[in-house]
């Protein structure tokens, strides 16, 4: 015998809801966005140098310039002394392993990455 399914149901009437007002105090809404200007200093003094006593539109170039490198990685135009011209896939590999693999720059490597085991 198959037991018969639960009908009942809880009615939600508005009066049980409080307000909107009444569920969130001023108290925590000025905290918000007070621990937003906490939250931009510390952001800022993690920047190191640059961030201490930089205006914004100095973090603003630094931004846009780690994305033009990025998109100049993603395009095949990030080695230096190319003519601006995109490398092909090939060139592009042949160029990183060569970089990975040249003594100048394993010696900078950070010595607990182990790169010898």
């Amino acid at each position: 015998m198959v037991p018969a399914a639960s009908t009942s149901f809880v009615s939600v009437t508005t009066a049980q809801i409080p307000p909107s007002s009444d569920a969130i105090p001023p108290s925590v809404t000025n905290d918000v966005h007070g621990n937003r200007s906490v939250r931009e200093r510390e952001l800022l003094n993690a920047l190191g140098p640059e961030g201490i006593a930089a205006p914004r539109v100095a973090l603003n170039e630094k931004a846009v310039a780690v994305i033009r490198r990025v998109q100049a990685k993603l395009s095949g135009r990030d080695f230096e002394g190319d003519g601006g011209e995109p490398l092909d896939v090939s060139a592009q590999v042949q160029r990183l392993i060569s970089q990975a693999t040249s003594h100048e720059n394993l010696c900078q490597c950070y010595i607990g990455w182990c790169p010898f085991w």
